[in-house]
């Protein structure tokens, strides 16, 4: 048989090549599914999956509460209930990456390499949730972290930052979409060119109808089937399948496969032990890489069928999220402050959603450059902590330090970024005989050199100016940034209950207090306490895939079910007729979106840049 397909795979995620049969995609073909399921999976499960968030999103505007205004569409009314926004963690956070990286350094380390990846990948939405409710308690109106940075710090440090907000945009869309569209052509045969274009064309329905709203609806949707495919994965491998079947002969073939292929770098060369070199080297680049991407901002035929899917589901999941950042971005970073002062909701929302087709239309065409460079996607995921990993403190200060100056996190970003680019190269070149190539560029030794240095750096150099050019910013002030229309979720006069000031200074204090603990856990505590079991013995990796298992069972039920339970009275209100109550403020609003009223609120002018006071 044909190995193409399996040779395009390995080369896409740097795996080792293998001359010979690849038995995953061995069924008959050359390759693990038919052409035209690849097609039906693309467009036809693609509409599907398009056509029922936008039903799903109708039918809570029907018969739940939810109104058509600018607002509510940027920002989801500003009231996602804890299961969605479950789902909404899940979905950003499963990239093509999640499924595909983490397989490929899982081979490449053994069982540290997918622990470095989850580790790595869960520290910044712990720290995040506490930008969150400083965000909550500190600026209940906002759209966009960015306008944060406009109305602390200016004009210019807006600019900047705007500036990596859409690399970072653009960086997590060429990763989903180069993965998934590499995939789509090597386990189906179909282009790598025409996935490019209709991965993201498949979201955009329900981005350009529901807002974020929609992407939150249809995430849950997305991540009911990736959660399904995980288990169904899970249990095949340690229940069912008739080659492994139990984690004694998962265990046992592990053990096996290590004496012909040892890892290098690893205790004993076993893929069962946490001591790997390489493995701490990929973790530290993750965290860092990790950090970029949330602060400026998934029979063997029936194998393979799974895994496509879940691949395609967990790709939309994230290219919807990312159309409608880019689109909240043009709208309100740069069309309403810019170009049009005076814009109403009417023309953000039409601006908003001309902006997902055209990022949609956009993403293709950088994908698509980035195949014909013969760009990895391990390349990318390594590379983009590189790029934008000088913007994370300072984007984090704005929220989090009132002392943290303009003039600090303009020079620590804009110096830092050339010069963690200047270290990557230079190392690159001084371990490779001054050769800079594709393969050079992406070893660890020079990934990790250039990721230390854009945050680290950055950190350092920010910290050192804010006390050198000071600034004594006034948190109230960022009370004041403008909603377009009313807005009672974001008025703090109408905080109660869980949003009560009171209960948010329980909740930012629990907040740091958790997140502090489940990073030091993950971190430092978990890795270490497996030190002195070197090479895991069966029982210890019974214990260890046991725990994987709960884990997983557990974020399932809760992703897919809570939602569920949380939309009860929706569902009621449907099934009794009841039309839902709508306040006075909201019905207002969406009476103004329907009618063409100018109910917007004045932007007021733009602040002077604050550099030191």
């Amino acid at each position: 048989m044909s190995t193409s397909g399996c040779k395009l795979a390995t080369n896409l995620f740097n795996f080792p090549q293998y001359e010979g049969k690849c038995s995953f995609f061995e069924h008959g073909g050359s390759t693990a599914l038919p052409q035209g399921l690849g097609w039906f999976i693309l467009v036809g499960l693609g509409a599907i999956f398009a056509l029922v968030p936008t039903f799903l999103i109708w039918f809570e505007r029907r018969y739940g509460s939810a109104s058509k205004d600018s607002e509510n569409f940027s920002t989801a009314g500003r009231s996602i209930k804890a299961g969605l926004t479950a789902c909404d963690i899940v979905a950003k956070w499963t990239w093509a990456a999640t499924l595909l990286q983490s397989s490929n350094v899982a081979f490449k380390f053994g069982i540290s390499g997918p622990f470095w990846y989850a580790a790595g990948a869960t520290v910044q939405v712990l720290l995040f949730a506490v930008l969150a409710v400083e965000i909550k308690r500190k600026a209940p109106t906002i759209h966009t972290f960015l306008e944060i940075i406009r109305c602390r710090w200016g004009t210019t440090a807006h600019i900047i930052f705007t500036v990596y907000g859409f690399l970072t945009n653009i960086i997590v869309t060429a990763m989903l979409i180069l993965g998934g569209a590499a995939v789509m052509e090597a386990l189906s045969g179909v282009s790598v060119y025409a996935a490019s274009f209709l991965i993201p064309a498949g979201v955009v329905i329900y981005t350009a109808v529901g807002g974020l709203k929609g992407t939150v609806v249809a995430e849950w949707l997305n991540v009911c089937v990736i959660y399904l495919a995980l288990l169904i994965f899970m249990f095949q491998v340690y229940a069912t399948h008739k080659d492994l079947g139990s984690i004694a002969k998962v265990y046992q073939s592990l053990r096996a496969v290590e004496v012909v292929h040892p890892v290098a770098d690893n205790m004993g060369g076993s893929y069962v032990t946490m001591f790997s070199k390489s493995g701490i080297i990929f973790g530290i680049i993750n965290i860092i890489g990790n950090f970029g991407t949330v602060f400026v901002d998934q029979s063997y035929w029936q194998g393979a069928f799974l895994m496509t899917f879940q691949l395609f589901m967990a790709v939309t999941a994230t290219a919807c999220a990312e159309q409608m950042a880019v689109a909240t971005i043009v709208a309100y970073d740069i069309y309403k402050p810019y170009i049009n002062r005076n814009a109403n909701g009417r023309k953000m929302i039409i601006l908003q959603r001309i902006m997902v087709v055209v990022y949609a239309i956009i993403s293709g065409v950088v994908s698509v450059i980035l195949l014909k460079l013969n760009v990895s996607l391990g390349w990318v995921y390594l590379f983009m902590g590189i790029v934008i990993g000088s913007a994370v403190f300072p984007i984090a200060a704005s929220l989090t330090w009132s002392k943290c100056s303009a003039t600090a996190a303009c020079i620590s970003a804009i110096v830092t970024t050339p010069l963690a680019i200047m270290t990557w190269l230079i190392t690159a070149a001084k371990l490779n005989d001054g050769k800079l190539t594709l393969d050079t560029t992406g070893q660890d030794y020079p990934m990790l050199a250039g990721n230390l240095v854009a945050l680290f750096f950055s950190m350092i150099l920010c910290i050192i100016l804010s006390y050198i050019f000071p600034q004594d910013f006034d948190w109230a002030e960022l009370r004041n940034i403008p909603v377009i229309e009313s807005d009672p979720n974001s008025d703090p006069n109408n905080f109660e209950g869980e949003d009560s000031p009171e209960a948010l200074n329980y909740v930012i204090k629990f907040t740091w207090a958790t997140g502090g603990t489940l990073t030091l856990l993950l971190l430092i505590l978990w890795p270490v306490l497996t030190l002195p079991a070197k090479v895991f013995n069966q029982g210890y990796f019974t214990f260890w895939v046991i725990l994987a298992m709960i884990w997983g069972i557990v974020a399932s039920v809760v992703c897919i079910v809570l939602p569920i339970v949380e939309a009860s009275d929706v569902i009621f209100g449907a099934c009794s007729g009841k039309k839902p109550r709508t306040s006075k403020t909201a019905a207002s609003a969406e009476e103004s979106v329907q009618g063409g009223k100018d109910s917007h609120l004045e932007l007021p002018p733009a602040p002077p840049t604050k550099s030191s006071s």
